[in-house]
């Protein structure tokens, strides 16, 4: 099993490992963010959901989505934008709370979601719009 770290945003990083099937496995974690507005509504709400747009040709890439515990996601589409030759991927029910990824319904603390991926787009690099490395 090989395993890579890789930053791909600010407030996320992946690391890649291989699945006992031989495929590319991508786990995000997340990082805790603190809000501008503290005093916010939504300063203390919870990751329900992750979001990334992917190019059309990456839908049938995803073998699966499953939070790192192991806990299966469904994997939804949505066409925000036609003419981009995008789709946004959407993961709904996290269970993550705010603060460094600490995980609900049996989720440790850093629980993050792990997406395996197959060609064409099984690296991050092709994988994630606008296909540049970064997520």
């Amino acid at each position: 099993m090989q395993t890579s770290a890789k930053a791909v945003g600010r407030h996320l990083s992946a690391v890649s490992t291989t699945d006992a099937a031989g495929n590319k496995v991508f786990c995000f974690s997340f990082v805790s963010v603190l809000p501008a507005q503290p005093t916010h509504h939504c300063a203390t709400a919870d990751l329900y959901k992750l979001e990334l747009p992917i190019p059309i040709a990456c839908r049938y890439s995803i073998l699966y989505a499953r939070m790192s515990n192991g806990r299966n996601l469904n994997v939804n589409f949505e066409v925000p934008v036609i003419a981009q030759d995008r789709v946004s991927l959407k993961l709904a029910n996290l269970g993550l709370n705010r603060q460094a990824g600490a995980g609900k319904g049996g989720d440790k603390p850093g629980a993050g979601v792990c997406l395996a991926l197959n060609f064409p787009c099984a690296t991050l690099d092709t994988f994630c719009w606008p296909q540049n490395g970064l997520c």
